[in-house]
């Protein structure tokens, strides 16, 4: 009978309500947020599945104060359904997916060796690089931290780095993503307000830059503490072919940061363009294979 219980306080407030509709009371207008959070907080607490709980929270809190009528709710989920904005979501997350089972970040992680792996610390500038880097493809933290994680494991007895800082590194790091285009965030921001989704994604450019460099120079202050030495990579032709190997690989934050920023196309738009360019890239460029992308 345990499995009853939620449902059936949900209907009963659900009637009590809807008496109370009838009936001609009303909560005071100034207390609908109170209301609606209650009222929200409380199916969830029950147990309710979230989309749910965001639904009757609103519903409970527009017919206790009758601010309006409660046909705005499926009107407005209407509407949300009919936004192709979203379909970029799924993308966004795609292409870092591809990307991560591909093996393309294995190359983007080596290049970002070669560029900071010479300072303290080196092994975890090259984990706050590779996150900046790869944020701007995917939007995901999940996507970032898996593509970015696996791949680092050979590297980690490499240049001699410790599983729990690097862990910590990571998870820090993975706050970058919240602003760095093509965040999900800042789209599904932008797709419930009036505010520009290029101009949230020029807004949030420089917070994630300052955040990249303040991490970075937290980590040189804990490796000289700990007498962590930096790593010596050599420049010979193997640094070449990996510059020329992750040249391809860097062209997809370009495309999607510069064509929804300078309004060459839409964020829908742009992330199947970088779902196509990153199928393209993994299996004719870097010979991936269909059963990694597949993967």
């Amino acid at each position: 009978y345990r499995h009853l219980v939620a449902p059936g306080i949900v209907i009963g407030l659900a009637c009590v309500v809807g008496g109370a509709w009838f009936a001609g009371y009303a909560v005071p207008v100034g207390g609908m947020l109170a209301v609606l959070v209650v009222a929200t907080v409380g199916v969830l607490i029950l147990g309710i599945p979230i989309n749910v709980a965001f639904v009757v929270g609103p519903l409970v809190a527009i017919v206790g104060t009758r601010v309006t009528s409660p046909v705005i709710i499926p009107i407005q989920l209407n509407e949300i359904t009919t936004k192709t904005l979203f379909i970029a979501l799924p993308f966004f997350i795609w292409i870092g997916l591809i990307l991560a089972s591909s093996g393309v970040t294995l190359r983007l992680t080596r290049l970002m060796q070669l560029l900071v792996g010479r300072m303290r610390g080196g092994f975890y500038q090259v984990i706050l690089l590779s996150m900046f880097v790869f944020s701007g493809m995917s939007g995901s933290k999940f996507a970032d931290m898996t593509a970015v994680g696996t791949p680092l494991e050979p590297m980690l007895d490499e240049m001699h780095g410790e599983r729990r800082e690097a862990a910590a590194v990571i998870s820090a790091s993975a706050v970058m993503g919240e602003t760095i285009p093509p965040s999900i965030a800042l789209i599904i921001l932008g797709s419930v307000t009036s505010v520009s989704i290029a101009g949230l994604f020029v807004g949030g450019i420089l917070p994630a830059v300052l955040m990249a460099v303040v991490l970075m120079a937290v980590n040189y202050v804990r490796a000289r503490k700990r007498g962590v030495e930096a790593i010596r990579i050599p420049l010979d032709r193997n640094a070449v072919r990996t510059i020329l190997a992750a040249l391809p690989a860097l062209a997809i934050p370009v495309v999607i940061a510069g064509g929804i920023v300078g309004r060459l196309a839409s964020p829908t738009e742009v992330s199947a363009l970088a779902v196509v360019y990153g199928l393209a890239l993994a299996l004719v460029g870097y010979r991936a294979g269909i059963a990694s992308v597949w993967e």
